[in-house]
């Protein structure tokens, strides 16, 4: 009897541990298809891992770049300000939204969304922020303005 509680106790513990682990695995695998360029399987992936925790960013985010790789703007948009509803300071679902106003033509709405992505951010995440604001600045004919951002990001 001892034992058998003992195997019991054993075996909980490893599927515990193994619950983490499975979820980096998921989400490694999510973003190696999305690289590989798998979108569907990325989406079914990426999709499964946020219904398991919605507050999981680096999935929310895995999801969002999928679907606006198969084109799903309006559910990548939907699902993104869901997220920032509760999470407004996350910058790379940000540069998402505005990737996607970009994607729609909706230039002065994605310079906007970059800029607010640049406030909430530093490093490389601050620099595509800054890269994506001056494309669509660029986009609606603000040279100057864009070319100002050009030159900061080059003193950075």
């Amino acid at each position: 009897m001892k034992r058998l509680s003992f195997l019991t106790l054993v075996l909980l513990l490893g599927c515990s541990f193994q619950s983490g682990a499975a979820q980096e695995v998921s989400l490694e695998r999510g973003r190696d298809l999305l690289k590989r360029g798998e979108y569907k399987e990325a989406i079914k992936v990426f999709t499964a891992l946020v219904e398991k925790d919605s507050k999981d960013a680096a999935a929310a985010e895995g999801l969002i770049r999928a679907q606006i790789e198969t084109g799903e703007y309006a559910a990548a948009e939907k699902r993104a300000r869901d997220f920032l509803n509760s999470r407004t300071t996350e910058a790379p679902i940000r540069i998402a939204v505005g990737e996607i106003e970009m994607e729609t033509g909706r230039y002065a709405e994605a310079a906007s969304e970059f800029e607010r992505a640049a406030k909430d951010s530093k490093g490389a995440i601050w620099l595509r922020a800054m890269l994506g604001r001056a494309r669509a600045l660029r986009s609606q004919g603000k040279e100057d303005e864009a070319q100002a951002i050009a030159q900061e990001f080059v003193r950075y």
